[in-house]
Parts: C-alpha cells; sequence; structure tokens
C-alpha cells in the first residue's frame, strides 16, 4: 500500500496519488468496488480507485485544497464472498498544511506566523522540516515539522539549537491486524492501568491515535515512561511509550 501524503499544502491545485492493496474476506472473494471518500477536502465522497496489478487499487486525481484541517481519507472496499457482500474501510489522515502565515494560538498567546514552504535556511534542519519564522526578538525560531512523522510546531534557538515540540498530545499508531473487539489501555510502570484509551469494535486497518496525557478521570500524568497494551482477539501487542511535556 501507499498510503496517501501525511501533509499536503492548500491554496493550491494538489496532485493526489495512493494505492491500497484490500485484505480478501476469504479465498474466494472477489473485489467488487473500491471507492475513496474525498469529501472532507472538496472532491467526491465516492471517487472509484482503478484497479491495477496483484490487487492493488489506484487513485490519481487533482483536488483544489483550501483552509487548514485534518481529516481522514476513507477507502471503502466492497467484496463479494459465499456469505453475500462485504464491506471494509482503510482509514489514513491527511492535513492540510497553510500556504501563507497564519497565528496559532496556544493559552492565549500568538506563535509567529508559519509558511508551508520547504525548510531550507538551515543546513543541518532534517528535510521534513517545513519553512522557519522567527520571533520579534530573533532568538527563537517557530517551524512546522513532520520529523515524527505528524504535523506538529516546534520551537528551537536561532542557532538550530534546543529543538522543543510544542504539540502537548502524544501520537500512538498501531495496526489491528483484523476487525472485532479491541482495546487499548495504558498503564504505569508498577503495572496499574492510569487510562483505557480505546474500547469497542474497531475495523481491521492501520490507526493513529492521538493521547492528550491524562487519565481516565481528566488528571495529568507525570511525565515518565508508561505502557501500552493493545488486545484485538488473539493479538496482543505491548510498547513503551515516552509522553512529550
Amino acid at each position: 500500500m501507499r498510503p496517501p501524503p501525511a501533509v499536503v499544502v492548500g491554496g493550491r491545485a494538489v496532485e493526489l496519488k495512493f494505492a491500497v492493496r484490500p485484505a480478501l474476506f476469504e479465498s474466494g472473494a472477489t473485489v467488487h468496488r473500491v471507492t475513496a471518500d474525498l469529501s472532507a477536502f472538496g472532491g467526491s465522497s465516492e471517487h472509484p480507485m482503478s484497479p491495477s496489478t496483484n490487487g492493488v487499487y489506484q487513485l490519481e486525481t487533482s483536488l483544489d485544497i483550501d483552509g487548514r484541517l485534518t481529516a481522514d481519507i476513507s477507502v471503502l472496499v466492497e467484496q463479494v464472498t459465499s456469505l453475500g457482500p462485504y464491506w471494509s474501510r482503510i482509514l489514513s489522515e491527511v492535513t492540510v498544511a497553510p500556504e501563507t502565515d497564519h497565528f496559532i494560538d496556544r493559552s492565549g498567546q500568538s506563535v509567529w506566523g508559519l509558511s508551508a514552504q520547504r525548510f531550507d535556511v538551515l543546513p543541518p534542519a532534517p528535510g521534513s522540516d517545513l519553512n522557519p519564522v522567527w520571533s520579534p526578538d530573533g532568538d527563537r525560531i517557530a517551524f512546522f515539522s513532520l520529523r515524527d512523522n505528524d504535523p506538529e510546531i516546534y520551537v528551537m534557538a536561532a542557532d538550530g539549537s534546543g529543538a522543543v515540540n510544542l504539540n502537548p498530545e502524544t501520537t500512538i499508531r498501531f495496526d489491528l491486524p483484523s476487525s472485532g473487539e479491541a482495546e487499548l489501555s495504558l498503564f504505569n510502570l508498577t503495572g496499574q492501568r492510569v487510562a483505557k484509551l480505546i474500547r469497542g469494535f474497531r475495523e481491521m486497518g492501520s490507526y493513529t491515535l492521538r493521547w492528550d496525557g491524562t487519565d481516565d478521570a481528566g488528571r495529568a500524568l507525570a511525565s515518565g515512561m508508561y505502557i501500552y497494551r493493545l488486545t484485538a482477539g488473539d493479538h496482543v501487542e505491548t510498547r513503551k511509550l515516552m509522553p512529550l511535556r
């Protein structure tokens, strides 16, 4: 699968290209139709995807995207099975970054305007960083970055040191190998469960979850190492998590 781009720049025509290879419900199943819902980005809610080789379906289209938003592209797969029609969805999150400067308000204070152009001012900067904007005193730089595979805002010193992620949330990515009941819980290092992040039916596919650093009662948890456990049928996955503060 070639997923959609994580970030596109709005205010212009965007060439959108991606591909999926749906998993078959059973060995004798056939894919009847694959469509993509692009309505959140000004496109069709049932844009047909074209079959290619090896069970891959592709989409290539141009959209005039404006504004700033984060939304899902939803791919609907319809199969013909021995039990009748079967539908499944594949979700991919896409963020539209602004083409021109804008302001981001955090707790009543404005962070400097950010422009979605490639970051080419400081040579050591990772290629996933976008054009920096200096603070009024010239001591700090704010910039938009994909260095953690998510569109987030950083601030660093003017010499490029001490980059700090301003996003107060922590991103958790996980894959579900099959559709069914799933639970994702967070534990501290003593084994105490501090938060239940998801519980209920989920379709097979890849997911991105943002956690705001609070427990089930809405209280902020202390900085440090945590463990999250994903349970979905016979699939159990446990990983360490270090929230950003």
